[in-house]
């Protein structure tokens, strides 16, 4: 069985998660972001929360 790792904390309401190019992108409804995680570990914000309002 894989090791279970945990990749990122402190997210609100996540959900809609999408794989695209070797990247997971998911939306942050608490911080009104859109994110993205490779399989490294590495996120960005792909959305800011400004661009949302």
């Amino acid at each position: 069985m894989p090791e279970l790792r945990t990749w990122l904390t402190g997210l609100g309401l996540v959900e809609s998660p999408r794989w695209h190019d070797g990247r997971l992108y998911f939306s942050d409804w608490t911080a009104h972001e859109v994110i993205a995680l490779d399989l490294d570990g590495k996120h960005e914000v792909e959305v800011p929360g400004a661009a949302w309002r």
